[in-house]
């Protein structure tokens, strides 16, 4: 189970670095959580199965996790490398990280469980939905 999630990371990460070297932050973000998706469902079957085991067992959801924080760190390695220096650049890597990895795999499951495999478009309007609540708001909630 364990050796699911670091394949995951290193694609996300090789999809991070295969983006064009001008491309921004956001573009590379997009780009490289689509792209990895997309191969997640590539093959839909495995994917399914690799989804109940973790949905039954709590041992493999375990076995999954401990692998967690060594992906994170390869991922933000790949978009560090990405952004511009500054006091905060690590953490910026490390915390879009974390949200590529979560984000991609709740657009799968979502397109696993909806039978809806327009990837693409639901990356689109997870992102749409997550830019109006943090950039577009005149307000909090």
């Amino acid at each position: 189970m364990a050796y699911a999630l670091l394949l995951y990371g290193n694609q996300l990460a090789a999809a991070i670095d295969g983006c064009a070297p001008d491309a921004s932050v956001r573009a590379v973000f997009r780009e490289s959580i689509s792209r990895s998706a997309q191969q997640g469902l590539a093959n839909e079957a495995r994917t399914r199965q690799h989804l109940d085991i973790l949905s039954r067992s709590q041992a493999a959801t375990a076995a999954e996790m401990s692998r967690l924080s060594e992906v994170q760190a390869l991922v933000a390695q790949a978009y560090e490398r990405r952004l511009p220096g500054g006091p905060e650049r690590e953490l910026a890597a490390k915390a879009i990280a974390g949200v590529s990895l979560h984000l991609t795999g709740i657009a799968v499951r979502w397109c696993l469980e909806h039978r809806e495999c327009d990837l693409p478009a639901t990356m689109d309007r997870a992102l749409a939905g997550l830019e109006a609540l943090f950039c577009r708001g005149t307000h909090d909630r």
